[in-house]
Order: structure tokens, then sequence, then C-alpha cells
């Protein structure tokens, strides 16, 4: 166990209204509760699925929602659909020197800016620097793999072309895909809905872009665990 997220409200999902916006069913009844993660979630946001969320504190709360959904019933335990809470468990594995490939590193800033593009964290160890984005991962495959994106992304497809040319022009760069499901099987790019990001993901490999994905998952009473610290790349993403 890795975490305890502590103040969690339960809930069934009703639907979604928009991108952002998600209609649960608390003992209060019927709420409005805020989405951070923009992928299609079709697997997961689905009528009478548990989840549990978190209150939203902000000073104007007519312009405000009161919960932010946290994580929502899968196969298997509990997805974290936060990319909040996805976030906050990466810098903790960084911060406690818990993934190999970044040990000793140490996030010195937060969405660095870069020339005219926003990242997710700029780490350092010594003399060395890394740029690092992070990315989603709860669309599960057919056969168990963690896949991103479950939507078209213009956003993701950019990431990847501004960290291959940063890599090129000597910056170290990363990507590492957040799989935040129990027992996923592997990582790979969902080409079928995306076929651009798999070539894009393929020219950042042969840059050598740190390309990674660990896979992580909440259980009912908020314990959240890291159970693959280094998920593999499914062969077909290999090839």
């Amino acid at each position: 166990m890795i975490d305890v997220l502590k103040d969690l409200y339960p809930a069934k999902i009703l639907r979604r209204i928009n991108r952002f916006v998600v209609e649960v069913e608390t003992e209060r009844g019927a709420e409005k509760a805020h989405n951070t993660n923009t992928g299609r979630l079709k697997d997961l946001l689905i009528k009478g699925r548990k989840a549990f969320l978190q209150k939203i504190r902000c000073k104007n709360k007519k312009s405000c929602l009161s919960y932010r959904i946290i994580a929502v019933e899968d196969l298997y335990e509990y997805a974290i659909i936060d990319t909040i809470t996805q976030n906050k468990i990466f810098e903790k594995l960084v911060e406690t020197d818990t993934l190999d490939y970044l040990r000793g590193f140490k996030i010195i800033r937060r969405n660095p800016r870069i020339d005219t593009s926003v990242f997710d964290y700029l780490l350092k160890k010594g003399d060395k620097v890394i740029v690092i984005e992070t990315k989603s991962a709860v669309f599960r495959g057919s056969n168990g793999e963690a896949m991103y994106p479950d939507a078209p992304t213009e956003r993701g497809r950019r990431h990847f072309k501004e960290l291959t040319n940063l890599k090129r022009e000597g910056i170290e760069t990363g990507i590492i895909f957040i799989a935040a499901f129990k027992s996923p099987t592997c990582f790979r790019i969902y080409e079928e809905i995306d076929p651009w990001l798999k070539d894009l993901f393929i020219e950042a490999l042969k840059n050598n872009v740190m390309i990674k994905a660990f896979s992580i998952y909440m259980n009912s009473r908020g314990e959240i665990f890291l159970e693959n610290p280094d998920l593999p790349l499914c062969p077909s993403m290999l090839r």
C-alpha cells in the first residue's frame, strides 16, 4: 500500500452530463460531480457503477461543484480516474525512489514551460534534468491491456511530437502512463482510436524518449496500491 485516501464519499454513477461533469447519486440525492479525466471513460462511467468522491473546497460555492470523482468500480476493485490523484501518486513514487527508472530524481518544477509548451514535471538528479509528461491510461482492453487514449487526442499527439523534438535537441524527456486499475497485462497505444499516435509513439521510442508505465488501483477502503512499478509495453508496441 502506498497511500490511503481519507474523507471519501460513496456514490453511484447516474450519467455523464458533459466532459467535466457527471451526475451521481449520493446519500443526499442526485449531485453533480467534477470529472478531471477528459477521456470518454465509456467502460467506467456506467449508470449504477459504484464510485467514490471527495468534497471540493472553493471560495465561490455558487460556481463550484461540491464533489470531485476519485475512483469508479472496475472489474477488480476501483479504477482511479481522477488525474489529480494519479499525479499525486506519481509524485509520491518519485519522492520515495520507488520507480527504479527515476531513482535519485527530485521534482523541481510542476507545469514547466519550455518554449511555447507546458508539460507536467521537470525532474533533476545532479546535473541531469528530464522533462516528464504523465498520461492517464484507465481504458482496459479485451486482453487486459492498459490503453491510451480512449478518444482521439490532438493534445496527446502534440506532446509526443514536442517531447521527441526536445530529445533530438539534447534535452532528456519521458512519457509515463498511469494504468490506474487492477491487473493490467501490459500497456499499449489504442491505435484503433488514434492511429496517428502509434506512429508518434514509435518515433519517440526510436529517439530514446523514456516511455514507461506503472499500475495502481484503489480498494473500497480508499487504500491505493502500486501493483507494478514497471508495467511492460505490449509486444505489439515493440514491433
